[in-house]
């Protein structure tokens, strides 16, 4: 593919490969800019379902403008092939960075934010995630979580492009209601986005199973070990944050993004205002050393103040 034009976008290189298709970097002639084009594969071009779910894509991805979800430019076709042009995000994956092992509490709290945040502009916009799992969270070179991979979104209270009984998403982030095949909202999303949380703090999924039929029976009748029981020192917080999020009863869950965003909030301030004060006994705690006591070897009666 390196070299091959499409359009106004040349390939330079493939970057990866994901349920929708293969995504390469392509520089745009026209505005000067690197972009990354998720293709269709060729397989799949004269499947009307899979066009349609592939533009559906797009039109939920291009619908949103966050600096927590990644820009969508064009939504095109060239030579018999779909693509979609979007935003050149330089960095790694959330995955990557969990296979190296649990995050610290600052660096969750700051990207499960980010995450949140970008959901809670999604939801908002009525706009449903649906396969939120850490390989479609991407880190930029700064830091910034970037949400991405749009391919199972769904408008809030529009048509399905599922079958009823036809499970869509990945198993160890797939709430229960959602590998049951009916229609979900947007609180599969908060299941998810627990599930993300959970092996971001502990290194380990709230499910794990060697193959989906396990870990969907996991998810369906077993309960997830609490974070604490995990790693050792982490908050209760997270334990009760956490096990809201993959309650198995959507209503028993947040039932809005933004209830999570406020709760990540108050574990976020409680740290620093922690952190505040420890530092401030640490400033404050002089140590300090008395010699007693003194005797008034002088003859001078007026220095007996100083054995005093």
């Amino acid at each position: 593919m390196s070299d091959t034009t499409f359009g106004q976008y040349r390939v330079l290189r493939k970057l990866g490969s994901g349920g929708m298709g293969d995504v390469y970097l392509a520089e745009d002639s026209r505005l000067g800019r690197q972009v990354a084009l998720k293709m269709l594969p060729r397989y799949d071009q004269s499947d009307p379902a899979v066009v349609a779910r592939f533009e559906r894509e797009a039109k939920s991805a291009a619908s949103l403008s966050h600096p927590n979800i990644v820009t969508i430019y064009e939504l095109g076709e060239f030579d018999g092939r779909h693509f979609i042009a979007m935003e050149y995000v330089e960095g790694g994956t959330l995955a990557e960075r969990v296979s190296q092992g649990p995050l610290s509490e600052e660096e969750t709290l700051g990207l499960g934010l980010q995450i949140a945040e970008g959901l809670s502009a999604a939801h908002s916009s009525k706009v449903v995630h649906r396969d939120i799992k850490p390989a479609n969270i991407l880190i930029d070179r700064t830091g910034r979580a970037r949400i991405c991979d749009f391919g199972l979104a769904r408008l809030s209270g529009g048509a399905t492009l599922t079958r009823t009984g036809t499970a869509m998403g990945t198993a160890a982030y797939m709430s229960p209601e959602q590998f049951q095949g009916v229609v979900v909202d947007h609180r599969a999303d908060i299941w998810s986005l627990g599930a993300v949380l959970y092996e971001m703090i502990t290194g380990q999924r709230p499910f794990p199973g060697d193959h989906d039929s396990a870990i969907l029976y996991a998810v369906a009748h077993e309960e997830c070990l609490p974070p604490s029981r995990r790693r050792s020192g982490l908050s209760v917080r997270w334990d009760s944050l956490i096990t809201r999020c993959l309650s198995k009863d959507p209503s028993a869950r947040f039932q809005l993004m933004d209830e999570l965003v406020a709760a990540l909030r108050e574990i976020k301030d409680e740290r620093q205002i922690a952190s505040f004060d420890s530092g401030r006994v640490k400033q404050t705690a002089i140590p300090s050393l008395a010699v007693l006591p003194f005797a008034n070897m002088s003859t001078d009666a007026e220095n007996e103040f100083f054995a005093d």
